[in-house]
């Protein structure tokens, strides 16, 4: 699968579900995901299946390499795959129901993501829009939203980590997005950096953990922290100047803050920034009433670090 460099990566929410009292709508991925190559059925969609408005409004906006989450219907989220086409028209009815997906790569879970998880992610309804309308099979993924259900994928299949990464490192890149996720279910390893389609660079640094431990997993902008199923609370750690290609920051205590998703990805793009001469976080639209936020800061920033996301990354007003 060749990747394309100029167009911006987008996310599909597709629904497989064997409810239906109709036979020919009785859909489940492992018809996809778990047959040979030689078997797999690669064609999906179709006037039989496809049947929303707004499901045909999507397809005729796929294109291809883009990504689709699989769900299945009252499961949960059981794999990743990519478009091998754009959508298209079905010939007899001339609608954009139809779409076509690579056979490989692909990532199978072993654990499936269940929409429970799902429902409780930070505006959820905003960036997922399945989990607004609930019907329907071809949904919208916003790139943070896509960030945070990558980031549960994984936290419900840390040892597919490098399969995911791989599979993500195949696809079209996406400029100025560097993202940082920590694995907070399984043991620490030393950091380790994986350039994959969005940049991202997962981490298990030592160095996010005590800080996180330090701020008792309060975001430093907002003061909130997640609490998980698992009664553990989770935060995030962003870097000011983002750690890898082709930002090279580094991944140290003068160079992080903690924060909870929403802030984090805010930061990541661009749409907030920490001013390095007051210290106050600044918002790219001051009259949303989010800027000037006071940052609850207990630990040394490097100057350079503030300079540089306040410089070259905040899209705000300087």
């Amino acid at each position: 699968m060749s990747a394309k460099s100029h167009e911006a990566i987008q996310h599909w929410w597709v629904t497989a579900s064997d409810h239906s009292p109709d036979p020919k709508r009785q859909v489940r991925w492992e018809k996809f995901f778990q047959n040979d190559d030689s078997e797999r059925d690669n064609t999906w969609g179709g006037p039989d299946w496809i049947k929303a408005s707004l499901s045909i409004v999507h397809i005729k906006e796929m294109r291809k390499s883009d990504v689709v989450v699989a769900y299945q219907a009252g499961e949960g989220i059981v794999g990743l795959a990519y478009l091998k086409t754009n959508g298209y028209q079905d010939p007899k009815s001339r609608k954009y129901d139809s779409f076509d997906l690579e056979p490989s790569p692909t990532v199978w879970l072993n654990t499936l993501v269940p929409l429970d998880s799902i429902r409780h992610l930070s505006n959820a309804k905003q960036d997922i829009e399945f989990i607004k309308i609930l019907r329907g099979t071809v949904f919208s993924i916003t790139q943070i939203g896509f960030r945070k259900i990558l980031d549960l994928i994984i936290k419900f299949n840390p040892d597919q980590r490098k399969e995911i990464n791989d599979f993500l490192s195949i696809g079209r890149p996406i400029p100025e997005a560097e993202v940082v996720a920590a694995d907070e279910m399984g043991e620490l390893k030393p950091t380790r950096k994986t350039t994959l389609t969005i940049q991202r660079v997962i981490r298990d640094s030592a160095v996010g953990k005590e800080l996180k431990q330090f701020y008792k997993y309060k975001c430093q902008v907002c003061g909130k922290s997640i609490e998980l199923p698992n009664r553990k609370l989770y935060a995030e750690i962003h870097h000011l100047r983002p750690v890898g290609k082709p930002h090279n920051g580094k991944d140290g205590k003068p160079n992080t803050i903690v924060v909870c998703p929403n802030h984090h990805a805010m930061f990541d793009l661009g749409a907030m920034a920490i001013d390095p001469n007051s210290l106050v976080v600044k918002h790219w639209n001051p009259n949303d009433g989010k800027d000037e936020s006071t940052l609850n800061l207990k630990h040394r920033l490097d100057k350079a670090s503030l300079n540089y996301q306040y410089q070259k990354l905040f899209k705000g007003t300087k």
